[in-house]
């Protein structure tokens, strides 16, 4: 089962843009902390996370949606990595409270090992780089936090495989290198908290 559903995977890259619309949608909808990231573990489970890795809110990511977070923001080796970590994903066996406080090996590195938060951040680029030559792409960004992909005209900060990267909403459907616009910014996605005991309720069991 575990080949039959790669060998699928590396070939639906082509219903990978629906998919990718809908975690757009989700995305938006974490409760975010500038400073923080999104994670997505190998059980499939999207966690929004502070600076210091505490869990804000969450979603169950479906494995097409997993599909379409490897098609859209990897490379062809790492894409077939991940879609080899998915093949099995089944978050439905874990129960709130492991989602709420994940064992540590589930997480990034930089945050259960504060050393490595420093060294995770690739150079920005230029601003004549980025006004001459268009918006550099996202994916090529590594990062530790929303602040620094937002600052790089980038959407999200996303952990998932080897390394944090920053990404930019809607990108499977539009050219990364679009024009930028001093004059009209990427709008930050941070959010304002949910009120207390409603966030992770609302929109995170996707069957």
């Amino acid at each position: 089962m575990k080949l039959s559903w790669v060998s699928v995977g590396l070939c639906a890259v082509a219903g990978a843009g629906a998919d990718k619309l809908n975690l757009d949608r989700i995305f938006r909808r974490m409760t975010t902390d500038p400073e923080g990231a999104f994670h997505i573990d190998e059980l499939g489970i999207l966690r929004s996370l502070d600076r210091r890795g505490k869990v804000l809110d969450f979603a169950r990511l479906e494995r097409r949606q997993l599909l379409g977070v490897a098609s859209a923001y990897y490379s062809t080796t790492e894409k077939g990595e991940l879609i080899s970590t998915w093949a099995n994903a089944n978050s439905s066996q874990l129960a709130p409270d492991d989602i709420w406080s994940p064992a540590p090996h589930l997480l990034p590195r930089r945050f259960t090992d504060p050393g490595q938060r420093e060294e995770l951040t690739s150079p920005a680029p230029s601003l004549s780089r980025i006004l001459g030559r268009g918006r550099a792409d996202c994916t090529t960004l590594y990062c530790n936090s929303f602040r620094f992909c937002v600052e790089n005209g980038c959407t999200w900060c996303l952990a998932a495989g080897r390394k944090s990267r920053c990404i930019l909403e809607g990108s499977a459907h539009t050219p990364q290198h679009t024009p930028y616009n001093p004059s009209n910014p990427p709008k930050p996605p941070f959010s304002p908290p949910h009120p207390q005991g409603q966030a992770g309720h609302h929109h995170h069991h996707h069957q």
